[in-house]
Formats: C-alpha cells, sequence, structure tokens
C-alpha cells in the first residue's frame, strides 16, 4: 500500500504541479465500487474412488450442506481515491489509484454422497410422501486487498447516460492479498472438519497448504459515464481478480460405513470474474495561473478544432475572412427539394430549429463576436436524396458570398467565419 501511495503522490507531481505552462484538466477522483453475478474458479483432483464432489455453476444462490448459503457467491466491494486528467490534444483521459477491496470468490460442489437423497415430505395430514433434494459443498475465498490501479478512457460520444461525455475504459491493477477467511473463519493450514450426514456417510474435509499472502492482478474492461460538468462519473465493466498463487488446498476424504470409498483434492486460488459497478466523485483541481493572452488563444484554438456537436462529428467545409458586427445568412435547397430538415448552430447556440429547406431563401440575422465564429449545419433528416445538402449565402452588406454544406446522421459540415471586427 506504501509504495502505491508513493505512485500517486509522484504522478500527481508531474501531472498537476510539474505540467507545463497550458491547459489541462485534472481531477481528483474518489468512489466506491460493487460486484457481483460473478464466476469463482478452481480445480478437483480424484485421487481414488468413485465417491467425489462435482463442480457446479458458479452462479450459486443456494444452502450448503454445511448450513450456509451466500447471496450472491462472488462478490466485492472497496474504495479508491487517485487522480483522473485529459490529455492535451485529444477528449481521452487516463486515471491512477490507490484502492482497498474485499473480494469473495466462491466455489460450489455437489457433494459426493448427496446427488439424490430421499427425504420425507407431509403433504397433508393423511399424505406423506418422498421428495428428492441435491445438498452442495461450498469453498469461499475472501479476502482484503490493497491495490494500485490505472485505468485509460477512450472517448465514445458526447452525450452519455449522465448528461455528460461516455467513455470506453481498461483498467489494470495489482496489489497483495490479507486476512484470508473460510466461510467467515480464518484459513489456517491444519484446519479439519468432518460433515455427518446422518446416513452412515461423511466427508472429512482438512487444509493441507496455504499462501497467507498473495500478489493479486485485475483487469477490467466496461463503459464510463460522466455528469455534464465532469463532478460525478458511473462505471459498468467486467473485471477480474487473479491472485498469482493457489491459496489453499483442502483434501477430502468420503467414509461410507465406516470404509474409505474415495479421496479428493480442490486447490482454490481465488480468481474470480463478476459485473462491476463504479460510482466515483471528481472535484477540478485548480489548474496553474496562466497568461490572459494565452488563455484566450487557448480558446479560439478549442473552437477551431471542436469536434463535436450533440454527439456528431463537426468537419469545417468552408471558411472565410470578415470585418463584420453581423451578417445575414440565407438558406434553401439549392438542387432537388426532398424535404431536408436542419437545424443551424452558431457558436453552439441554436439559431434556427428544425427548418424543412424549400426553394425559396430563409433569411436568419447573426451576430458575430470577434475573432473564430462557427456557423454548423445539424441534419435532422437524410431528405430523399442524402446527404443533406443547404445553399447558404454569407452577406456582409458588401459582396454576399454563397457556399454550400453537407450534412448527415453521423457528420455535420460547417463554415468557420474569422471576423476581424473590434
Amino acid at each position: 500500500m506504501k509504495y502505491g501511495i508513493l505512485v500517486l503522490a509522484l504522478c500527481s507531481y508531474f501531472v498537476v504541479w510539474g505540467q507545463r505552462k497550458e491547459e489541462r484538466e485534472v481531477y481528483w477522483s474518489t468512489g466506491i465500487n460493487g460486484g457481483f453475478l460473478g464466476a469463482g474458479l478452481s480445480s478437483v483432483r480424484s485421487d481414488s474412488g468413485k465417491y467425489t464432489m462435482e463442480r457446479h455453476a458458479a452462479f450459486a444462490w443456494t444452502e450448503t450442506g454445511r448450513g450456509h448459503h451466500v447471496i450472491p457467491a462472488n462478490s466485492s466491494i472497496g474504495i479508491h481515491t487517485g487522480i483522473l486528467w485529459k490529455d492535451r490534444n485529444s477528449e481521452n483521459f487516463t486515471s491512477i489509484q490507490v484502492g482497498i477491496q474485499q473480494n469473495r470468490s466462491t466455489c460450489v460442489f455437489q457433494e459426493g454422497f448427496a446427488s439424490k437423497k430421499p427425504v420425507e415430505q407431509d403433504h397433508d395430514a393423511d399424505d406423506t410422501g418422498h421428495v428428492f433434494v441435491r445438498y452442495n459443498w461450498m469453498e469461499t475465498y475472501k479476502y482484503i486487498n490493497t491495490m494500485v490501479s490505472v485505468q485509460r478512457f477512450l472517448f465514445k460520444n458526447e452525450a452519455g447516460a449522465l448528461g455528460g461525455p461516455s467513455y470506453w475504459y481498461l483498467k489494470g491493477s495489482f496489489g497483495q492479498s490479507f486476512l484470508q477467511r473460510n466461510l467467515g473463519h480464518p484459513i489456517r493450514q491444519g484446519y479439519s472438519e468432518l460433515h455427518d450426514n446422518g446416513d452412515g456417510t461423511l466427508v472429512a474435509a482438512r487444509t493441507v497448504s496455504f499462501n497467507a499472502n498473495s500478489y493479486v492482478a485485475g483487469a477490467e474492461i466496461g463503459f464510463r459515464a460522466f455528469s455534464e460538468e465532469k463532478g460525478e462519473s458511473l462505471d459498468i465493466g467486467i473485471s477480474c481478480f487473479m491472485p498469482l498463487n493457489t491459496n489453499y488446498i483442502r483434501n477430502y476424504t468420503f467414509i461410507k460405513d465406516n470404509t474409505v470409498v474415495g479421496r479428493e483434492s480442490i486447490a482454490l486460488s481465488g480468481t474470480s470474474i463478476m459485473l462491476n459497478a463504479t460510482y466515483s466523485f471528481n472535484p477540478l483541481l485548480k489548474p496553474r495561473d496562466i497568461d490572459s493572452t494565452e488563455i484566450r488563444e487557448k480558446e479560439e484554438d478549442k473552437l477551431v478544432h471542436a469536434r463535436y456537436l450533440l454527439g456528431r462529428k463537426v468537419h469545417v467545409q468552408e471558411k472565410m475572412h470578415l470585418n463584420a458586427e453581423q451578417v445575414v445568412i440565407r438558406l434553401w435547397d439549392k438542387g432537388k427539394i426532398d424535404g431536408d430538415i436542419i437545424s443551424l448552430y452558431v457558436n453552439g447556440e441554436e439559431v434556427l430549429h428544425e427548418y424543412t429547406l424549400a426553394r425559396d431563401k430563409k433569411e436568419i440575422v447573426v451576430h458575430l463576436r470577434p475573432g473564430i465564429n462557427r456557423i454548423v449545419l445539424h441534419a435532422i433528416n437524410l431528405g430523399r436524396v442524402p446527404p443533406n445538402t443547404a445553399a447558404m449565402e454569407v452577406d456582409d452588406g458588401y459582396k454576399p458570398k454563397v457556399i454550400i454544406l453537407n450534412s448527415d446522421m453521423n457528420h455535420s459540415g460547417a463554415l468557420e467565419i474569422n471576423n476581424t471586427a473590434p
């Protein structure tokens, strides 16, 4: 754990305080996670005899032959904290965190003597019958794990489940386990138990090997949804925790009518695969002070290279230079009238809502700000002849200029106007 904190401190220095004099989104990320609906893994070896345990599917919601039940059979819960930062030249993020987690990996077996046992059952006052039941044997490896993790987020789209952008992610972790337990009891070498089925059959179990500490590797893949300001986030993914050692081995002896009729050994590593959900709070860290000229240049650069609007990629198809506080925009369908419907955005604000292009020109007065302005044609449909195409006349009062913009359901065409008016 101490090495994880050291790694986090060094990364925090280089990312937050050691950064160059330019803006970067950096967040402190703290959250809680829970895993469930998973599968635990083990290996079974029959040493002799015909009476052995049979491995069940690990989705276990069952009572065992030893009087225990687990709902769900495999689970995890933990907390984490660390830093999250955005790439300088893309929409992607990276996170480094330290955390502590409790994992449980459960393996369920059909007990060797209990494949089918008749049990009397009263249905009513005059009717007594038999039902056949199956008894299970359960081994559970439960441990605490301290870890360091690295998570990489790849941009998916602009609008996700929480109102902000969403990302695909891949996460890797490494840590060490301690406080291992089985069905609530500390695991220790030499521990024995004897289960009497009550019909002349016995199962004797003994722990013959135990590794008190194990390194644990982890991996997870899924997607993350941010809130609008990225202050909160939700991860949904499939995770796998893999202790790098066999943590304990149990030998089983099956006894029937005072005679040994089978021997078996089961090795449990504690590996588990499960569905995992993580909810995080991400307060924005204050960036270093930047010269006001650099800030303005950065904002203009972001506007020039902004790639998305309403989840679609924006392509700048035309550029022009003007010296005007406002212009008149005229829109029409220059080709075949095929029912194209568009919305028009100026610097991210909608100025025309779901308008059907016609032969007649639609006139809009647009106010320009100094510097870079972007006018985006957002397609509502593709009409009868894709793509959605509009003619646009830009009139600054001197010499009108006509351009053609094309948009579809994945990309939006844009006009970029560099306004030199103060």
